[in-house]
């Protein structure tokens, strides 16, 4: 699952993509419920590097766990995800994330490590363009250090697509998503949708991300297999014609 997570974490990581049905999709009552119970992660030689088993009480996440070690856990208040604990080697706690909300919208998002004072916080305001920014900035930290992070959202039909980077109040690089119209294995997931810089749980599945930065452009594709009701089986990742993975999904 951490490998998931990070998908998107850089904007000078992107990726490029086609997809392919193996089945007609349908919409029905049932499939509001379906969710991934198992996702196994392979190399570029088909060997599993790591399977993720999600356990849920309903339609809210309980964890999702790593055969490697890594754990995550979730803490709900009413519908909404405010908390999030990272853990190594099954146990040992990491980082804490925590979300507070304001009108039904993800207000600020803090980052703590276990045994430090200093954290990281991230406000996000809603403007009047439908844009979404997101200013972050480290708190306690040492003398002589810091840590910022500035970025602006668009959104579209319940997907992101479109990052830009701040710096000193100049855009500094872009990142652009193109989806397919199937279902993003993570939209059953109570609350996953208000976290907005998880880009992984948009309403559809990303085929395509073309970032610009540093005067340099990079892509990346994926393709998928999906299932009768329209979700993803299988999700391959291109970096220009490699192969840089393939992530199978069991629901």
């Amino acid at each position: 699952m951490k490998k998931i997570l990070c998908l998107f974490g850089a904007l000078t990581l992107v990726l490029t993509s086609c997809s392919s049905d193996d089945s007609s999709s349908s919409d029905s009552n049932d499939s509001k419920n379906i969710k991934p119970t198992k996702i196994v992660y392979m190399d570029t030689d088909n060997k599993v590097v790591y399977t993720t088993d999600i356990k849920y009480d309903g339609n809210k996440i309980i964890s999702a766990t790593d055969d490697d070690g890594f754990v995550l856990k979730y803490t709900y208040t009413g519908d909404q995800i405010t908390k999030v604990e990272e853990f190594q080697s099954f146990t040992v706690l990491s980082l804490t994330t925590e979300y507070t909300y304001l009108n039904g919208k993800l207000n600020t998002e803090i980052k703590r490590f276990p045994n430090e004072t200093h954290y990281f916080e991230i406000k996000y305001t809603y403007n009047e363009d439908g844009t979404i920014s997101c200013d972050g900035k480290g708190m306690n930290l040492p003398i002589g250090q810091s840590s910022f992070l500035s970025e602006k959202y668009t959104l579209k039909n319940g997907n992101v697509v479109k990052i830009q980077s701040i710096s000193n109040g100049q855009v500094d690089g872009t990142s652009q998503f193109e989806y397919d119209v199937k279902k993003n294995p993570m939209i059953n997931i109570l609350g996953m949708n208000l976290l907005i810089r998880r880009i992984d749980l948009t309403l559809n599945n990303t085929v395509k991300v073309t970032t610009v930065a540093d005067s340099s452009t990079k892509e990346v594709t994926y393709s998928y297999l999906y299932n009768n009701d329209g979700f993803p089986t299988e999700q391959k990742r291109f970096d220009g014609t490699k192969l840089s993975y393939t992530m199978l999904y069991t629901y």
